[in-house]
């Protein structure tokens, strides 16, 4: 409200201004029996906070918890390898007698290094998705997983000649997971999203 000197400074329209414009929805629901939901933010704003919970909680489902769990390992499992121990990460990765990294170059230990810093941050910021639950983290992580893997898998694609008949199908198969499985995490997210925003539409009067 503006102060009264200036309202009478600025006329009929500034005192309208300043003049008090306390309404009531009393004649409206008496004569149409409409009652506010939620009369004040007192009761409103607990609602809708109860609301916003059940979403994140909803990101806490079984399928989302193992799809963050499995991307976490197997960020773990890579950058602790890398990171701590390149040249085997590049002679031996991925176990088992196979070579999927040595068959693809000459020996640098500043990209193998990179390569497990990279997804030590990737484990990071999906662990944090995983204990926090919220719809923003997981689709954040999901986010990111996609971000590297896409190219990830284009790469390997265009070069399976290095490979055998039955690495290039693990490799093609193992690659194809981290992209499959940030794309249902995204999918969930936004299905718990449409689902929070119609509860939330609910809520209102």
């Amino acid at each position: 409200m503006p102060p009264a000197a200036l309202a009478k400074a600025g006329g009929k329209s500034a005192a309208m201004l300043a003049r008090s414009q306390r309404v009531s929805n009393r004649r409206l629901e008496e004569a149409t029996g409409w009652r506010l939901a939620y009369p004040t933010v007192r009761e409103g704003w607990p609602a809708v906070v109860e609301a916003m919970g059940e979403a994140g909680s909803a990101m806490r489902g079984p399928l989302v918890r193992l799809g963050l769990a499995g991307l976490a390992l197997v960020a773990l499992q890579l950058g602790v390898w890398a990171t701590i121990a390149p040249h085997s990460f590049y002679a031996s990765f991925p176990g088992g007698g196979r070579h999927w990294v040595a068959v693809d170059g000459p020996y640098n230990e500043h990209l193998m290094r990179d390569f497990g810093g990279l997804n030590l941050a990737l484990a990071l910021v999906t662990i944090a998705a995983l204990v926090v639950g919220s719809r923003a983290l997981v689709t954040t992580a999901a986010g990111a997983w996609l971000v590297w893997s896409v190219p990830h898998i284009a790469y390997h694609a265009a070069n399976l000649g290095v490979y055998g008949t039955s690495d290039q199908v693990a490799n093609m198969f193992s690659l194809a997971l981290a992209v499959v499985i940030p794309v249902l995490l995204l999918w969930a997210a936004y299905n718990t999203s449409r689902a929070s925003s119609s509860r939330w539409r609910a809520l209102s009067p």
